[in-house]
């Protein structure tokens, strides 16, 4: 019976230290990855912003979010983030922060 209590601990630990995590309101630093992608004040994020990840295709299908500097434009990860007109290059393909228009995100993704 003690040994499944100790277990038991154990297992609620890590449930109780992130519950008190978002209970306090810590939020994830720029370049982290993050839920939903929106501006402040919901994005889970210090800055407030959570925008997409880099891809090759505009806002074809958001995967995940970065959370990124309010003073930029694009998220990049492990970054504070990337202003319009700067490229990135993944592997052989070249990405561009730049905003797509019609209301969605701006995004690092290939030019066309």
């Amino acid at each position: 019976m003690r040994k499944w209590i100790i277990r038991s601990s154990l297992l609620f630990l890590p449930t109780l230290a992130i519950s008190l995590a978002v209970a306090q309101g810590i939020n994830a630093p720029d370049g982290e990855p993050c839920k939903g992608i929106h501006g402040p004040p919901h994005a889970g994020c210090a800055s407030g912003f959570c925008l997409p990840e880099p891809a090759v295709v505009c806002n074809s299908e958001v995967v995940q979010g970065i959370c990124t500097n309010r003073d930029y434009n694009c998220a990049l990860p492990g970054e504070k983030g990337g202003k319009y007109g700067q490229e990135i290059r993944v592997g052989k393909t070249v990405l561009t922060c730049q905003n797509p228009g019609g209301g969605r995100w701006a995004q690092f993704c290939q030019r066309k």
